[in-house]
C-alpha cells in the first residue's frame, strides 16, 4: 500500500471514531470520559474541550497508522480472525487503562467493544484488501 493510501485511510478511520466516541459519550453509552486523559495525566487541564477531541483524533490517527501497517503483514491469516483477536485486546487493554481492574466486564462496555471490533474489522480487510488485491505485485 502507498503511503497516500495509509494517510487517507487512516485519517478517514481515526476521524469517524472520534465522532463515534463523541455520540457514545454524549449519549452516555460508555461511563467513561474519552477526554478524561487529560486530568489523568496532568495533560491540557486548562485547554477548551474541543481541543482535547482533537488532540484525541490525532493520537488516533497515530495508532490507526499503525495498526493499519501492522495488519498489512497479515495479508495470509484470515481477515475475521485478526481483527477478532486484535479487537478484543485492544478493547480489554482500553478498559483495563481506564478501570485498572476487572470491573469493564458490564453492560455499560458492550457498545465499546462493538464499535472496537467493527473498526478492526474494518482496517484487517482494507489492509488484506491492498495488500492481496490492489498491489499484489508488491
Amino acid at each position: 500500500m502507498d503511503k497516500k493510501a495509509y494517510l487517507v485511510i487512516s485519517a478517514v478511520t481515526a476521524f469517524i471514531f472520534t465522532i463515534v466516541l463523541l455520540f457514545l459519550k454524549t449519549f452516555k453509552f460508555i461511563s467513561w470520559n474519552p477526554t478524561g486523559w487529560s486530568k489523568k495525566y496532568q495533560l491540557f487541564t486548562q485547554t477548551h474541550i474541543s481541543v482535547k477531541w482533537i488532540i484525541l483524533g490525532v493520537v488516533l490517527f497515530l495508532f490507526t497508522l499503525f495498526l493499519l501497517k501492522l495488519l498489512s503483514y497479515t495479508k495470509n491469516i484470515q481477515p475475521l480472525l485478526t481483527s477478532i483477536v486484535l479487537g478484543i485486546c485492544l478493547w480489554i487493554g482500553v478498559e483495563w487503562m481506564i478501570a485498572s481492574d476487572f470491573s469493564f466486564f458490564k453492560k455499560s462496555a458492550i457498545p465499546f467493544m462493538a464499535i472496537v471490533l467493527i473498526f478492526t474489522q474494518a482496517l484487517a480487510e482494507t489492509a488484506v484488501y491492498y495488500g492481496r488485491v490492489v498491489h499484489q505485485g508488491n
